[in-house]
């Protein structure tokens, strides 16, 4: 076992997404993203890029997708949303 923490240089960026492996982001830091984003870089595609990178986690299986992988790969379901491509459940946003 190696005594470094991170053997690698690979840092832990946070929870990634289950299909496209990029790093998701909570409710409250996408907010204050988008916000630097329009304020700050006057940048409001960049505003909807992060909006594309928000995490929800499944109720059931606790697993965790970006909002674009969803929108585009998701089965839908009978109430008009979108339903876990593993086990079918329902979302949640994910805070933080």
């Amino acid at each position: 076992m190696s005594i470094f923490k991170n053997p690698g240089g690979q840092r832990n960026a946070g929870p990634k997404c289950e299909m496209c492996r990029t790093v998701i982001y909570g409710e409250e830091t996408v907010i204050a993203r988008q916000k630097r984003a329009v304020y700050v870089n006057l940048n409001p595609f960049e505003a909807q890029q992060i909006e594309q990178k928000s995490g929800y986690r499944c109720t059931s299986c606790r697993r965790e997708y970006c909002k674009d992988c969803l929108e585009k790969k998701a089965p839908g379901n009978i109430y008009g949303g979108k339903s876990c491509p593993r086990c079918g459940g329902r979302f949640e946003i994910m805070h933080g």
